[in-house]
């Protein structure tokens, strides 16, 4: 392989597999995958493994109506008119693949199929700027650093600023992932390689995605006599199985595997009938192949709503923003939805679109509604962090202490040891304050000081104003009510 290599394919992951880690850092590790991923024949002929399949549940705190003051209600769940009950929470399904399959797809995404996406975006002058998701964009030419949601929002919130008067629509892709047209990707597929069919290898990847068997999570670690997730910290685990036998003698034979879970009819039996839809997300490859299945969508809103009408349209994975005149308003939303519909099989729902009006006034611009765009609200004078960000990083913060604070009272009653009854303030401070500076200790409050930055917002610091409080007042809290050791960091 000659030249410098990036090797960003070789990522480690952490998580625990069919099959064996692979440590970069082992000269050996690092001649095999090398080798492997980068072989064409090896690659078409390798077998892949059944995904591993996690739900992630993220508790929301949504409105759900009105009291009769005209009151916001919000809540994490609710009763209908017809008295079923409804949870707010949001369900990601993730899927996780084996590691060395892991490697195969990083490989093909970041050494042969990114680079040529990239490529194409570029035959289009300003196209790059459009799609924002799963990108390395540069914070300016020649920066080592990258831009993140932050830069993404601000981008938006400018451009409104110098436009003035106009009307913002956001728009969301409903249910993306599981939506995509196989048949679509794979066209787009054959044309990114300026090819008529796929090479015998990405067809193989191409299956590995459109074709997926997938066991669950939490029946791994049922078979496994494993309690739940947290025994697994600590273990020098390398896999679940030892090798191929022990996974077909386990998993395979005791019929734990399941079938691609998504296509168009469920009302058509016959596999060889049905119309197969959706990726799974969470693959090392999934994130950049939503965005090549979006390519030519995002070509044709770029020459409609910039080029021909001067607007503004930025995408960032199923998330979709347009800034125009309040007098094409309505033909471009048409636009839009009737567009990603025909053309690309997708559906939003209209319901859902978000319209902010930004009107002049003596006072600057003023808008109806605010805009909600990537975890930040415009009113057009300044932007903050939603308030149900806030809202969460303040109740994750409670959670942490309190469990921080539960550990120590069982090392009190149930171990008798008094040394480590104690709340250790180190590691709540380096989650939830301002002393978390750099690298891996990043966090909420280190992103609203970025972002204060970035926006030249006082205001977004001002909504963490009482966090250092906050966090102190919980830890005397459960100090107090624990009887447990104090102290001073």
């Amino acid at each position: 392989m000659k030249g410098k290599k990036d090797d960003s394919w070789l990522k480690p992951r952490g998580y625990v597999h069919f099959t064996k880690k692979f440590d970069r850092f082992n000269k050996e590790d690092c001649k095999f995958l090398h080798s492997y991923v980068s072989t064409p024949e090896t690659v078409a002929k390798h077998s892949f493994f059944p995904l591993i399949h996690r739900p992630i549940i993220a508790r929301r705190y949504k409105s759900i109506g009105k009291d009769k003051e005209g009151k916001t209600i919000r809540a994490h769940s609710y009763t209908d008119s017809k008295g079923e009950k409804h949870n707010t929470a949001k369900t990601r399904h993730i899927f996780y693949s084996t590691h060395i399959d892991a490697f195969i797809l990083s490989y093909y995404c970041k050494e042969i199929l990114g680079p040529l996406y990239e490529s194409k975006i570029s035959e289009v002058i300003g196209l790059s700027d459009c799609i924002s998701a799963y990108r390395k964009i540069p914070i300016k030419s020649g920066a080592q650093s990258n831009k993140n949601n932050i830069y993404f929002a601000d981008d938006v919130f400018k451009f409104i600023k110098e436009y003035g008067e106009c009307v913002a629509l956001t728009f969301d892709v409903s249910k993306f992932f599981d939506s995509l047209s196989q048949k679509y990707l794979k066209q787009q597929w054959c044309k990114l390689l300026n090819a008529q069919t796929l090479p015998e290898d990405h067809h193989n990847v191409y299956k590995s995605l459109t074709r997926i068997s997938f066991v669950e999570y939490y029946q791994v670690l049922k078979e496994f006599g494993i309690k739940n997730q947290n025994k697994l910290k600590g273990k020098k685990i390398i896999s679940f199985c030892k090798d191929t036998a022990e996974f077909k003698k386990r998993i395979q034979t005791k019929k734990l595997i399941n079938e691609h879970p998504y296509y168009k009819d469920p009302s058509v039996h016959s596999k060889k009938k049905r119309e197969y839809i959706g990726i799974p997300q969470g693959t090392p490859i999934s994130a950049f192949l939503s965005n090549l299945y979006m390519l030519e969508f995002d070509k044709l809103m770029y020459e409609e709503i910039v080029i021909k009408r001067g607007g503004l349209y930025k995408r960032y994975s199923d998330d979709i923003v347009i800034v125009c005149r309040s007098d094409v308003k309505n033909e471009l939303e048409d636009f839009v939805l009737t567009t990603i519909k025909d053309k690309f099989f997708l559906t939003i729902n209209k319901d859902k679109v978000d319209t902010s009006v930004f009107a002049s006034s003596d006072n600057g611009l003023t808008c109806n509604k605010p805009l909600r765009y990537l975890g930040f609200e415009f009113d057009g004078k300044r932007a903050l962090i939603k308030t149900a960000s806030i809202a969460k990083y303040y109740r994750q913060m409670k959670r942490a202490v309190k469990a921080q604070a539960g550990r120590a009272l069982h090392n009190k009653k149930k171990r008798g040891d008094v040394s480590t009854a104690r709340i250790y303030k180190h590691d709540l401070y380096k989650s939830y304050s301002h002393l978390a500076e750099k690298g891996e200790d990043r966090n909420f409050y280190v992103y609203a000081r970025e972002a204060s930055v970035v926006m030249g917002e006082k205001g977004i610091l001002n909504q963490l104003s009482q966090s250092w409080d906050n966090l102190n007042d919980e830890i005397k809290k459960y100090e107090a009510k624990y009887k447990l050791i104090k102290i001073v960091e």
